[in-house]
């Protein structure tokens, strides 16, 4: 949507998009493979032709994606990326995965949700991740709004040390377009 939005005649121009795991396909998480379904979901989802539309983002955007997202994988936050060529400034960030303590920091696509715990961690795992609040959201997603909202145009992650001192692993910098 947030590709699509500012193309819409009058539309009101944000002055900020920060993308948390863009999945630039609508049918990239449903069940295609059983059969019929395909046709069914091509007949209630409309794919979004945010290639033409995004040339009308001007604002600056922030591009949130993590390593283990298997829905919406960095290719296609790079896709997106190189389609926003007129932002006026546009920022790629990458979080891996850190495994290192517990419980691991998962980079996947659920990992910018916040789950109400409706929906059991078996569940949401076939939906790609777990959804639970942990240091991803506060200092990766949640940062990166922070500084939107401050007009910032580059995020300074702090992601914070395990419990013996050891630091989690930096997000990386994928694209830069300033």
């Amino acid at each position: 949507m947030a590709f699509s939005w500012s193309a819409e005649p009058g539309a009101v121009h944000p002055q900020g998009i920060v993308l948390a795991n863009p999945c630039l396909d609508m049918l990239a998480a449903m069940p295609v493979d059983i059969p019929g379904m395909e046709w069914l979901m091509n007949l209630f989802i409309n794919q979004i032709d945010y290639r033409q539309k995004a040339s009308a983002i001007t604002c600056p955007v922030f591009i949130l994606t993590g390593n283990d997202d298997t829905i919406a994988p960095d290719g296609t936050a790079v896709e997106g990326f190189n389609e926003i060529g007129n932002a006026l400034t546009r920022v790629l960030y990458r979080f891996n995965t850190d495994s290192y303590g517990s419980p691991s920091l998962r980079g996947d696509h659920m990992a910018c949700i916040s789950d109400d715990g409706w929906m059991p961690s078996w569940m949401m795992t076939l939906f790609g991740g777990d959804g639970e609040v942990d240091a991803v959201d506060y200092r990766y997603y949640w940062a990166a709004l922070d500084a939107a909202l401050n007009d910032e145009h580059e995020v300074i992650f702090n992601m914070g040390k395990w419990s013996d001192g050891r630091p989690v692993n930096a997000v990386q910098v994928l694209g830069k377009s300033l």
